[in-house]
């Protein structure tokens, strides 16, 4: 299972599970292939984060798959703050410029689509009032 991708600790044992295999023999696997160094949720974690930051994906996005991934918040903040926030807001600057064009929308119907498009990608309300301009949206 871990020659395609890398998987994270929860996701591997939730697939042996579903495969029959008993608890104990699982838990002894995951422990070894940790032990190994073949199973290291910080590493799936990171190159997930570059994977999805790739798509346009932003950071609140990002954490909540990985959450459900079985990651430890520990560990997605560190992939997270690896990305670099700055990153984040220039990502959103970009696909808002590619989705919308090159000119910011100067009525506040057509800043509300554009947050709300950044806003289902991923981004935070911070990083969409910084592209957008827009003092008046909520704060985080």
């Amino acid at each position: 299972m871990l020659a395609r991708r890398d998987l994270s600790m929860a996701d591997l044992g939730r697939r042996l599970r579903r495969r029959g295999y008993h608890p104990a023999a699982i838990q002894q696997a995951l422990e070894q292939l940790g032990g190994r160094g073949l199973l290291d949720d910080a590493r799936f974690a990171a190159n997930f984060v570059a994977y999805q930051t790739r798509r346009a994906q932003g950071p609140n996005k990002i954490r909540k798959l990985l959450q459900e991934s079985g990651v430890s918040s520990d560990i997605i903040d560190a992939a997270l703050d690896g990305a670099g926030a700055g990153d984040f807001a220039e990502q959103a600057a970009r696909l808002r410029e590619r989705r919308f064009g090159p000119q910011l929308p100067n009525d506040w119907r057509e800043k509300g689509r554009q947050a709300r498009y950044l806003a289902a990608r991923g981004f935070s309300n911070n990083q969409i009032r910084a592209v957008l301009g827009a003092r008046d949206l909520p704060e985080d």
